[in-house]
């Protein structure tokens, strides 16, 4: 039999807190925030909010869902025999597109929904990491409709907003970590949502792994380890 000490520490995926209180509102987001606030209010009955990943661009589309009804889907599940379905709610859509720009979505199939949506009076929400120029669209009326939509952006956070971050993805993992540990970090980290997000991870990891508490020396460890990884 083996001991507590020998015993692998398990992962399991933290709570992440999506309702209107828990959205961090700041300037690098108050675009998003002002046109997500002016539904129904949108040209063409949409949006696109695009954004660095872990910006909160999905918390978004959760608050308009709350507010709209909105369906969420992926747009791998934009294809021709699903548009009449998809078009009888307002959407949310995740582009979650490929490194080169490409949606998983049927092109023809995208227009027609664009077009069914209009007309029904549904709104659209497009959740993406950059802008419609950045996308990789060989269908020229898709391209059109898509760049006349308006786009509002998120950007990089600062000082305040890393901050505002740590805590709480700390408190999404249940974990206790000092004012001190959210300091150094706010401090010392890259200011991009995505290296505040690995560096929790790897903090709750560490942490987990070496049955330690979460403190400033391991917090500086977890800096060096990113740097390196950098380089």
């Amino acid at each position: 039999m083996t001991s507590p000490q020998d015993q692998i520490p398990l992962s399991f995926a933290p709570r992440t807190a999506l309702g209107e209180e828990d959205f961090l509102t700041a300037p690098c987001n108050e675009e998003a925030c002002l046109w997500i606030g002016r539904w129904p209010d949108w040209p063409e009955g949409r949006l696109i909010v695009c954004g660095p990943p872990h910006s909160g661009k999905t918390h978004l589309g959760r608050l308009w869902q709350n507010r709209s009804g909105a369906r969420i889907v992926d747009a791998a599940q934009v294809k021709g025999e699903a548009v009449d379905t998809l078009a009888a709610s307002h959407l949310v859509i995740e582009m979650n597109l490929g490194d080169d720009g490409t949606a998983a979505w049927e092109e023809e199939a995208a227009f027609h929904l664009l077009n069914l949506c209009r007309e029904r009076g549904h709104g659209i929400l497009l959740l993406a990491r950059q802008p419609v120029a950045g996308w990789n669209i060989a269908l020229a009326d898709l391209q059109s409709r898509l760049l006349a939509s308006p786009v509002a952006r998120i950007g990089n956070p600062d000082e305040a907003v890393v901050s505002a971050l740590l805590v709480k993805l700390f408190s999404d993992r249940q974990l206790a970590v000092g004012q001190d540990v959210v300091h150094f970090l706010s401090l010392r980290l890259p200011r991009s949502f995505k290296a505040v997000h690995d560096a929790v991870e790897m903090l709750d990891r560490l942490a987990l792994a070496e049955r330690k508490r979460i403190t400033v020396p391991l917090a500086g460890r977890v800096v060096a380890m990113m740097e390196d990884r950098e380089k």
